[in-house]
């Protein structure tokens, strides 16, 4: 539904949402399996939070539709 006004395809914003929304899943499986794999290494703890780091780009982007171009979708 992202794509529904003509000209979106095209705005730079709104192709930047729709590959975070796409890429959520891979995140949700790179946070839950990432950091069993990489055990061994004190970081890997913090890689459970990949899912919240899509969420917030995700919300970044949309606050940006927000405040340059007015909430709509279609905006360059």
């Amino acid at each position: 539904m992202l794509f529904d006004a003509p000209g979106s395809e095209s705005s730079p914003l709104t192709v930047a949402l729709a590959r975070t929304m796409f890429a959520l899943p891979l995140a949700c499986l790179a946070g839950a399996g990432l950091p069993w794999a990489l055990r061994r290494w004190g970081f890997a703890k913090w890689l459970f939070l990949l899912p919240f780091l899509n969420l917030a780009v995700a919300f970044a982007i949309g606050l940006a539709i927000h405040v340059h171009c007015g909430g709509k979708l279609v905006c360059r």
